[in-house]
């Protein structure tokens, strides 16, 4: 191949296209920030309802540190077509959720390392070497302007030169082009701003009665409502511990009836010795991966699990941690509650508050089929 350099813009349904400029001379102050509910929106079919064009700046809060969904290691995988196809080394994928009022949903940003195997490359003059790609993690993985090593939780906005949808999401990425025009920034505007609460989802959710994917196009339910946010996963169990170690991509979890794949992260702590047993509640980001056309874009919804802690399966009721649900927990909730011990935290938004209190009796009277606690 050439070494000519043409980095397209996708623009969503009108399906135009743009050369991009240099890195260097977007004027970012005057870019309109959109909403991930516009980015994100989609139509009946799966396909990207977004027209706006690009570039595109979003804010939001990281969702995941970097280097936890993918082993963001340098690998470089050099071309051997087509026995090295979408063999990309390196990769990282970080997720931003929407805090502005009135916007939902969030974002994945997505870089790979090798991206001479994509099959519209084919050629190692697009992919980073081991040095190039250190280079690209410390210029998207730390703040320009103060040096600050971005970590889940952190208040960012992004500013996108170009993005591709794939498998039912409009991602921010590169375009497979490793060409500085088609560079993405992330900018801090508030570090350890924290993480969002968790909202709480079962299977029964985003699945229908025959196991089948949820896919509502105005993305008011199923799991379009959900993608690229934190969920918390109420009442599943793992179907197979084997399967449920660190960059698994075949784990699945159940809640006897319904089934859902899990992604698992990067933790060495996720391993088959320490699989959840029995019931448990798991925090993650909602996510879709698709099949591929003609079904693309209505179905691969699954959750990314990127920490062993994450996994919560002490029952919230449960205050004095004998395992049972009794009366005698109410007393080591009002204990738990006056020393500041974040088991009293009942409903989970990470502080200890007279809020707990109703949520702790709602948990009392569900039992031992009442949510799970860190």
């Amino acid at each position: 191949m050439g070494t000519t350099r043409i980095i397209l813009m996708a623009l969503g349904a009108a399906g135009g296209a743009l050369v991009c400029g240099s890195a260097a001379a977007q004027d970012w102050s005057t870019v309109p920030f959109t909403d991930h509910a516009v980015f994100q929106a989609v139509n009946p079919d799966g396909s990207p309802a977004y027209a706006g064009g690009f570039p595109l700046r979003v804010r939001g809060v990281l969702l995941n540190t970097p280097g936890t969904i993918y082993d963001n290691a340098p690998n470089f995988v050099p071309v051997n077509w087509p026995a090295t196809a979408f063999s990309f080394g390196g990769r990282q994928e970080t997720y931003v959720q929407a805090t502005e009022p009135g916007d939902t949903g969030g974002t994945a940003m997505w870089l790979a390392q090798s991206l001479g195997n994509h099959p519209a490359n084919q050629d190692d003059f697009f992919s980073y070497t081991d040095q190039e790609w250190l280079d690209e993690l410390a210029r998207v993985n730390f703040d320009d302007a103060t040096g600050h090593e971005f970590q889940a939780g952190d208040l960012v906005e992004v500013r996108a030169r170009i993005g591709l949808h794939f498998a039912g999401k409009f991602n921010i990425n590169e375009a497979h082009n490793n060409d500085p025009s088609a560079d993405f920034d992330i900018v801090l505007i508030e570090a350890g701003f924290g993480l969002p609460t968790p909202t709480s989802i079962a299977i029964g959710d985003v699945k229908d009665p025959s196991d089948a994917d949820l896919f509502d196009p105005t993305r008011a339910t199923g799991g379009e409502l959900y993608q690229s946010t934190r969920v918390v996963l109420r009442g599943v169990e793992v179907v197979d511990a084997s399967q449920w170690s660190a960059e698994s991509t075949t784990a699945v979890v159940t809640d006897g009836t319904l089934t859902l794949p899990v992604l698992l992260g990067t933790d060495p702590a996720i391993t088959p010795a320490t699989a959840p047993t029995g019931t448990f509640d798991v925090v993650g980001i909602f996510d879709q991966e698709a099949s591929p056309p003609p079904v693309g874009g209505l179905d691969g919804y699954r959750l990314i699990v990127t920490s062993a802690g994450d996994v919560w399966d002490r029952l919230c009721a449960d205050q004095n941690g004998d395992g049972t649900v009794t009366p005698g927990d109410f007393n080591a909730w009002i204990l738990n509650f006056n020393s500041g011990d974040p088991a009293a935290d009942a409903n989970n938004d990470g502080s200890v508050n007279p809020g707990d209190f109703n949520a702790w009796i709602l948990a009392f009277n569900e039992g031992a089929s009442g949510p799970r606690c860190p």
